[in-house]
């Protein structure tokens, strides 16, 4: 939980906010073996450095620290108006001093450790926020995300992490984290790791220089038609060029720096008039700087028409002559160097913090101007939060014991940049031995263990059909939400679902809602309305759904406590066999999303028809004990995500009159009698029912332990053992599904 400090909340803040409210509310009132509750560490704090917070200072003639804190003041009262649990004494803010010393303390120890260097580079420039960019901060039509402007490339000498040290074990850390496999991909294709050769070509005609091309097919070696290098190649700017094809060579970098397409960016290209001979054969390479090879100054690639399509139509369009005649592949040295997509992370002008030249004692060291992006301050805050006041030392070492973090909650913009950064600072934290691993604890320098990713949220939008520009709410009548007409010419605008904006004016002030609707009914709609990773339509319309049922569980608690007992009642009818069945079910739902499906939908609707089977109940049995658990029970898994209502509730079920619904053990699911220990599951073999088998109802919430229960079955012994060699078949994949209701094993073919 680390938002920058914009002054409001948004919607994508909420959702975001309350499921991870949900989840560490629900965790506190778990027990272990013991009956110990568990602890849980839930910190909030402020990304607070960076340009836009000074731009919008300037803006307003205010001092920038002023403005932060003023916003960060805003937000925490907005977030506490959402009825959120954070533990408040662990906030941090990046922009405070007794945090980004820690900050400039691992720039030292980075630079120590020889994985900090400068070097000049070709950067993105921001003409208008005179910063750089990093490549995801650049749209596709080559505009600052943030500032909108056209941006430049621009050389500059700047400071670089060496990410490629830890190349390997950031790839292989992804193998053993829980994070959904699209942002493991996504990581693990901007890591970029490829095995390949790396071969010095002589260029012809110049004494001494040499280009190294990058292949990993051995067949470039032998049907190479010419070499590509890239438009950032520090050949482009070398005397090497001559004067007849220098000017060419300009105009078409600069056109594929211009081009955001890759396709497009891919075909352009021009000759160099360099041709260059390599170790394989005397045949002499024409020299092409290329849009399709990877912006990295000094690659270089062997084109083959012969071995790639985009390397044929490369050369199709550039008149390159093709081989006719393929030759032996030559035997290549085995050795083998690693070609990756990034060969550091510079350290942009983004904040105002000194990182260079403080502590070093001399009096000669001289103020460093660059200063680090807000993305070094954030991919640590995680262990500050651990050890937040600690003025002596960057954390105390024992606090790695609650390491890895259990859950990150994020979108799926995170994927790269931050994420990444924070795995690379935590693994050199523990590899320096700063942050060593301690107790019990299983942290190996991997800072989150889980991820779960949640969609954005969008809203209707309307925009004008001649012009396509995005319409103002006091410009549509949204008398009929799903035709809105534009008032200044009552023909129908174009309504869309888009994410968020205040660019698109479909935004919603989540403080409005709230104070409108309350934050139980705010935050039971934001979880109900779809599961957290798929994207939230929001209608505002769908809230008054979740006020009518919070007001009949009102109403159904108040009917109890008139009808309460001094001695609950004792009974064994139908009506309360009926009950324990379906609290059962509800218990082991909800609890199922809690802890593994995360889909709080799910459970929502759980929670509804255990309400509708209590409100069908005769008043006569509302003192009866298992009826006064089951709305005890409710009123408890139903407090994550409401709580001020379950607050209420609790108020009027509750013996212990002062205890806190948070302060109660989540319920579990009773064993009274056979009917009750065992569930039935459907064995599937490759989507057909080979059986059914009997578990303890216990196990439904562990796919692990299901399998395991079905595989040692009798069914399980006959569909899927190998019968000939007596041992399990190979699975692709085993799937739990409805709640642990079905089990299917897709066998491999």
């Amino acid at each position: 939980m680390f938002p920058y400090p914009s002054g409001a909340l948004h919607m994508g803040h909420l959702r975001v906010y309350t499921i991870a409210d949900v989840l560490a509310r629900f965790h506190r009132m778990q027990r272990d073996s013991a009956g110990n509750a568990y602890r849980v560490v839930f910190p909030i704090g402020f990304d607070s450095f960076g340009l836009p917070a000074e731009n919008a200072a300037i803006d307003r003639k205010v001092d920038p620290r002023a403005w932060t804190e003023q916003n960060i003041a805003a937000m925490s009262a907005q977030l506490r108006s959402m009825d959120t649990s954070f533990d408040w004494d662990r906030e941090v803010w990046t922009s405070d001093p007794s945090y980004y010393k820690w900050t400039q303390y691992i720039f030292l120890k980075l630079y120590e450790h020889g994985l900090v260097y400068r070097k000049s580079s070709t950067v993105n420039w921001d003409p208008i926020d005179q910063t750089v960019l990093a490549n995801e901060q650049v749209d596709a039509e080559g505009r600052a995300e943030r500032s909108g402007a056209v941006v430049e490339k621009r050389k500059l000498e700047q400071w670089f992490f060496k990410i490629t040290q830890y190349q390997d074990e950031l790839l292989s850390g992804l193998e053993s984290l829980n994070w959904p496999a699209r942002i493991k991909q996504l990581q693990g294709n901007w890591i970029g790791k490829e095995e390949g050769y790396q071969v010095a070509f002589k260029l012809s005609g110049v004494p001494s220089e040499d280009i190294t091309v990058f292949f990993a097919n051995p067949d470039y070696a032998a049907s190479a038609e010419y070499v590509a290098i890239s438009w950032d190649h520090p050949l482009i700017e070398s005397s090497a060029i001559s004067a007849e094809f220098r000017e060419t060579v300009k105009t078409v970098v600069a056109e594929i720096q211009r081009t955001q397409s890759f396709a497009q960016r891919a075909l352009l290209g021009a000759y160099t008039g360099l041709t260059c001979v390599g170790p394989f054969s005397a045949r002499k390479l024409p020299v092409f700087v290329s849009g399709g090879v990877p912006e990295m100054e000094g690659n270089a690639v062997l084109g083959a028409s012969t071995v790639d399509a985009k390397d044929s139509a490369f050369g199709e369009k550039h008149n390159i002559p093709q081989l006719k005649d393929k030759t032996n592949s030559p035997n290549l040295d085995p050795y083998k160097t690693t070609k990756v997509s990034f060969s550091a992370f510079s350290i942009f002008s983004d904040n105002c913090s000194n990182v260079s030249g403080v502590w070093c004692g001399s009096s000669d060291a001289k103020r460093d101007t660059d200063t680090m992006d807000t993305f070094v301050d954030s991919s640590w805050y995680w262990l500050r939060h651990l050890d937040a006041q600690n003025s002596d030392r960057i954390c105390d070492p024992k606090v790695s014991e609650l390491l890895p973090v259990s859950t990150y909650i994020g979108g799926i913009e995170h994927a790269i940049l931050h994420l990444l950064y924070a795995r690379f600072i935590g693994k050199f934290l523990f590899k320096s031995g700063i942050v060593p691993q301690s107790g019990s604890s299983a942290w190996d320098g991997e800072p989150f263990k889980r991820l779960l990713a949640q969609g954005m949220v969008t809203g209707r939008t309307a925009k004008c059909p001649a012009t396509g520009r995005y319409l103002k709410p006091d410009e549509v009548d949204w008398t009929d939400l799903n035709a809105p007409i534009m008032k200044a010419s009552g023909k129908h605008a174009i309504l869309s679902q888009e994410k968020m904006s205040k660019s698109k004016y479909n935004g919603v002030d989540p403080s409005e809602m709230i104070e409108k609707y309350g934050s139980d009914c705010t935050r039971l709609y934001v979880l109900y309305k779809a599961a957290p990773a798929d994207e939230l339509l929001w209608d505002e319309h769908g809230i008054i759904g979740m006020q009518r049922w919070l007001g009949r569980c009102r109403k159904l608690a108040q009917t109890v406590f008139a009808n309460r007992a001094d001695v609950a009642v004792k009974s064994d009818g139908t009506n309360a066999n009926a009950t324990r069945a379906v609290l059962d079910s509800t218990i082991r739902d909800v609890t199922l999303a809690m802890t593994k499906t995360y889909a709080f939908h799910v459970a929502i609707a759980a929670l509804m028809k255990l309400t509708n089977h209590l409100e069908k109940v005769p008043e006569a049995e509302y003192a009866h004990s298992v009826y006064m658990e089951s709305m005890r029970s409710l009123t408890q898994m139903l407090s994550p995500f409401a709580p001020a209502v379950s607050n209420e509730l609790w108020s009027a079920l509750s013996v212990a009159k002062k205890q806190h619904v948070s302060e109660s053990a989540w319920p579990v699911v009773a064993v009274t009698d056979a009917a009750r220990e065992f569930s039935t599951c459907t064995l599937m073999v490759n989507g057909k029912v080979r059986g059914t088998i009997t578990v303890p109802a216990q196990l439904m919430v562990s796919e692990d332990a299901l399998r395991a229960a079905a595989v040692q079955s009798d069914i399980g012994k006959r569909w899927l053992v190998d019968r000939t060699t007596g041992g399990l078949l190979q699975f692709d994949k085993v799937l739990v599904l409805k709640m642990g209701r079905v089990i299917n094993f897709l066998i491999k073919k």
